[in-house]
């Protein structure tokens, strides 16, 4: 079932925005969970069961902030379990580095009554009739094809791309083998 929560995060002192890189929230997120859980979805090749965005990172890379939130997004229940208990059993009193910079939690996390959805929900409110799909890019992407990064989308790889990932979801196949 996918869902989703939002952790809030405070800095000792103001960081960088350009210190709030992809790689390092992504490494973030990773400090909070337990390392068998981490390692897990470390070990994993090909599509993860979440997704993490901190929108703090699309401002100005000069500006600094003493609060931010990352977004998580799972597509696994399993996953969704062990990140809220890990964050409420283990992230109260500790302390997590970016670079240099000491931060804590601020607020645990925050799930809105609209951030929790079954698949079976989400086929329910799809519109069959609807034939039209718009993505916006709104930040530089490329597009992996075999070994080379393409800075252009190739819309057939991204549709193909696209309905294999939901065909797979809707199958009830998941990312990880052996899921607790």
């Amino acid at each position: 079932m996918p869902g989703k929560i939002r952790i809030i995060f405070e800095a000792d002192n103001p960081v960088p925005v350009s210190e709030l890189s992809p790689d390092r929230i992504h490494g973030l997120f990773f400090s909070i969970l337990d390392s068998e859980t981490a390692g897990k979805l470390h070990s994993i090749n090909g599509l993860k069961p979440f997704t993490l965005c901190c929108p703090v990172f699309f401002r100005n890379k000069k500006e600094t902030v003493k609060r931010f939130f990352v977004e998580i997004t799972f597509l696994e229940d399993w996953l969704l379990s062990k990140t809220t208990t890990a964050v409420i059993l283990n992230s109260r009193n500790r302390n997590y580095y970016l670079n240099s910079y000491k931060i804590k939690l601020f607020r645990t996390f925050k799930i809105d009554s609209d951030d929790i959805i079954s698949y079976e929900n989400i086929k329910e409110k799809a519109n069959t009739r609807t034939r039209d799909i718009i993505l916006d890019f709104i930040t530089p992407t490329t597009f992996k094809r075999g070994k080379y990064d393409y800075p252009l989308p190739e819309p057939s790889l991204i549709y193909k791309s696209i309905l294999k990932k939901m065909e797979s979801i809707f199958r009830g196949k998941t990312a990880v083998k052996g899921n607790p």
